[in-house]
């Protein structure tokens, strides 16, 4: 019987460029590739597809651990991280929202206080919100500082990035009490990418430059790396909607894709999804297991802008004579008068 082993999470391994005439695609659709599964993730106005092969046969999945690292899996893992941060902002915050950043005038400072510092800040958001009636406090935040000597829990240049519920920003500026003044703005949405590009240099942010020193908490929960990691968000966050689907993307159409990556991506993925368009997309092939890897991003139209109505001629003076009367009138036909009939003379 034909098994089904998804490659979801090896996809380290296609890292490759896909450059592939007809011939090569139609070798990558036909080896041990059974269907092509479809993970649709919808956060606010965009709309991400994550595509990759299921296979027919357990000697990929072989092959696949075979290949792994401690390298890669970090690479993954990282870029995994990325994507739901940067969802997770799109699918809750708008235009009518908020971004500050925070900044100290004292240093340095320990870890331990910066992540007080920023929970009474926001603790005080939220007893202002309550206190002026407005809306529950949502937040997302990361905060990044490094250690100059490498090890230790003594930092310099820290720093946190807010996205929050939109509100007064000079009151959000006031209520930061730790030194340098705070810069906040009003979100600004962009209409293909929404909030990734902001979310994205946050979240890197929080990290610095990856390198081999990096490591995540110990057992005591102190991190001793170059750049501490951190970011938090609040419990009413809603999440990404994620579907899966193995029908929607054949392979055929996968292959199409493929090979024609200038027309066939649009013309295949705006007609299965008619309310967005293509913003980009990405094609990556393996040397090492069948089939490829397609990650496209999607965003919605904008709503159609309905079209000025040209008054008619004494269209002005009709809406004044007519203004106040909200009953529609009917046309009664007028009966004819009456005549008198004439009296006969005796």
């Amino acid at each position: 019987m034909t098994g089904r082993y998804s490659s979801e999470q090896y996809q380290f391994l296609f890292d490759a460029d896909a450059a592939l005439t007809a011939h090569e695609t139609l070798r990558l659709r036909n080896q041990q590739v059974l269907l092509y599964r479809t993970k649709t993730i919808k956060a606010g106005n965009t709309l991400e597809l994550e595509i990759f092969p299921v296979w027919d046969t357990a000697n990929q999945v072989r092959i696949a651990k075979a290949l792994r690292s401690p390298e890669k899996l970090r690479w993954q893992n990282e870029k995994h991280a990325r994507k739901r941060f940067v969802r997770k902002a799109n699918a809750n915050f708008g235009p009518e929202d908020i971004t500050i950043t925070l900044d100290y005038a004292d240093e340095p400072l320990t870890w331990e206080q910066a992540q007080k510092d920023i929970r009474n800040y926001l603790r005080r958001i939220k007893a202002y919100r309550q206190r002026h009636s407005l809306s529950e406090l949502k937040y997302i935040y990361t905060t990044a500082g490094g250690a100059p000597t490498g090890i230790g829990d003594t930092l310099t240049r820290i720093h946190h990035h807010v996205i929050m519920s939109g509100m007064d920003r000079d009151t959000a500026e006031r209520l930061w009490t730790h030194g340098k003044h705070p810069h906040c703005r009003r979100l600004q949405i962009d209409d293909k990418d929404g909030l990734a590009g902001l979310a994205t240099y946050f979240f890197r942010q929080r990290r610095g430059d990856p390198t081999p020193a990096d490591s995540s908490a110990d057992i005591d929960g102190k991190l001793t790396s170059r750049q501490h990691r951190r970011w938090n968000c609040s419990k009413n966050l809603v999440e990404p909607q994620i579907t899966s689907s193995d029908h929607k993307i054949s392979r055929r159409r996968a292959a199409r894709m493929a090979v024609d990556m200038e027309t066939a991506p649009r013309e295949i993925l705006t007609g299965i999804y008619t309310d967005y368009e293509l913003a980009d997309i990405e094609i990556k092939t393996s040397p090492y297991v069948a089939g490829y890897y397609i990650y496209a991003r999607l965003y919605r139209k904008p709503p159609p802008k309905k079209a000025e109505k040209v008054p008619r001629k004494g269209g002005a003076q009709c809406h004044q004579a007519t203004q106040g009367d909200t009953k529609p009138r009917r046309h009664v036909r007028s009966a004819p008068a009456r005549t008198k009939p004439k009296s006969k003379s005796s």
